[in-house]
């Protein structure tokens, strides 16, 4: 018995004679489709070489550097002798919590003596998150991390797509309803979503309508999907520089499935953002920002 291939879609009787014939849209659809994947994939490839070539990030995770606190008994000024190594020799007035960007632990204790012996009070030191001070090194925000850590991923996700139709407005609207990272922080979660759009947005379409046979669980986890390596390898960089805090720099364990063993920090301190006085300085404005160190930098 002959078969009628499915391609062809017109329907004739047994003397030929064309019984129906599709609208000619069904056509149209059918070409832009085929160019639209065409399209899609082209841009993936070039995409994905461009990940290909970027440069591992791991740095960002087993660096020596630390965002550091000094939390003092009161309201003091801090000597420039004193801020010498961590504030470039200039003179300012500290809040209740002194933050900078310090080359280890040992340098930010013994940053913490020195203003001992200079006759500051200072009540303890506090490692908030490996590498970097940040727009995000700050309690609320690191204690939305800890909050949010197993649906973070999916929220930001869904903003990305309100950027992918309405641009940075929408995405930035969504994040701060949904997510409520304070505006600071959030507009570096939010550049990293257009950083997306720009240089991961073929991989990651391809991944998200071709890749779901693969399965993206792992464990219970997301896994790193070629959508995220290529956040982590081209938008990653510029995200920590500009927030400092995230969840693995906070030693916080999120749904990703992640290299725990080399990209958690071990040595922040473990729920720090829920001490009620780092909470309370905060919300009360006592808290000083210095993203670099003069013993090391940023």
């Amino acid at each position: 018995m002959h078969m009628t291939p499915i391609w062809c879609l017109n329907r004739r009787d047994y003397q030929g004679r064309i019984l129906f014939r599709p609208p000619r849209v069904v056509y149209v659809l059918i070409v832009a489709f085929l160019v639209f994947v065409v399209v899609l994939y082209v841009g993936m490839r070039i995409q994905q070489a461009e990940v290909d070539r970027a440069p591992s990030t791991i740095d960002l995770f087993t660096t020596s550097k630390v965002c550091g606190m000094i939390i003092l008994v009161n309201e003091t000024k801090i000597s420039s002798v004193a801020v010498s190594k961590s504030h470039n020799n200039s003179q300012e007035t500290g809040g209740f919590v002194s933050a900078s960007t310090f080359d280890d632990v040992d340098s930010l204790w013994s940053h913490a003596d020195e203003l001992k012996s200079s006759g500051v009070e200072v009540d303890d030191a506090v490692v908030a998150n490996c590498g970097t001070c940040g727009q995000c090194s700050n309690p609320h925000d690191v204690g939305i991390y800890d909050d949010t850590k197993n649906t973070l991923t999916g929220d930001a996700k869904r903003c990305a797509y309100r950027a992918l139709i309405g641009g940075r407005g929408p995405s930035t609207d969504c994040m701060r309803k949904n997510v409520g990272f304070t505006d600071s922080c959030n507009e570096c979660w939010v550049d990293n979503i257009m950083c997306d759009m720009k240089k991961c947005a073929f991989v990651c379409m391809w991944n998200e309508i071709f890749g779901r046979q693969f399965g993206h669980t792992s464990g219970g986890k997301e896994i790193l999907n070629p959508c995220k390596t290529c956040d982590e390898k081209r938008c990653g960089r510029a995200f920590t520089n500009c927030a400092g805090a995230n969840r693995r720099r906070s030693g916080i364990i999120s749904d990703i499935a992640r290299d725990d063993k080399n990209e958690l920090c071990t040595v922040a301190d473990d729920g720090w953002w829920l001490r009620d006085d780092l909470a309370m300085d905060w919300e009360s404005g006592k808290w000083r920002m210095s993203r670099n160190s003069g013993s090391g930098g940023a």
